[in-house]
C-alpha cells in the first residue's frame, strides 16, 4: 500500500500551545509568539527557546 505525502500539513496552534504538566520538567509552557513558537520550562529556567515544526 502506497501513502500519499499531503503537502503543507502543519498542526494549528490551538492543538499544542498551552500549559502542560510533566513529572521530570514540572510546568511547562508553550505559547505563539507571531509566525513563532516558544517553549519554558518553571523547573528549569534555562530550558526555554523556540520550537521547530517538523515535516
Amino acid at each position: 500500500m502506497r501513502l500519499k505525502k499531503i503537502q503543507n500539513l502543519q498542526p494549528k496552534a490551538e492543538q499544542f500551545v498551552g500549559k502542560y504538566n510533566d513529572v521530570w520538567f514540572g510546568d511547562v509552557e508553550i505559547t505563539q509568539q507571531g509566525n513563532t513558537y516558544r517553549i519554558s520550562c518553571k523547573n528549569s529556567p534555562r530550558l526555554k527557546g523556540s520550537c521547530f515544526l517538523s515535516q
